[in-house]
């Protein structure tokens, strides 16, 4: 589990993995090569906001929703 702290896009790849997206699908939808996207996801490669902007529509959640993605989680199981 991610502990407070961690970086927004390993939240995004949690989340994808935890709910089985396709990871070059949504890179498709949002206008990013899939190996772009996933150095990205991995930190290798900065995520700008206009990215985090256009991940957020399609997947229709907050940037705020991932700075708390596993935090959240963590109370919703108690």
């Amino acid at each position: 589990m991610l502990e407070p702290g961690y970086p927004i896009p390993s939240r995004i790849n949690a989340y994808l993995e935890y709910n089985g997206y396709s990871k070059a699908k949504i890179a498709r939808r949002i206008g990013v090569p899939p190996n772009e996207f996933y150095d990205m996801l991995m930190l290798r490669k900065t995520m700008t906001a206009d990215t985090l902007v256009r991940l957020c529509v399609v997947l229709g959640r907050t940037a705020e929703y991932f700075a708390n993605y596993k935090i959240r989680e963590k109370f919703e199981a108690s």
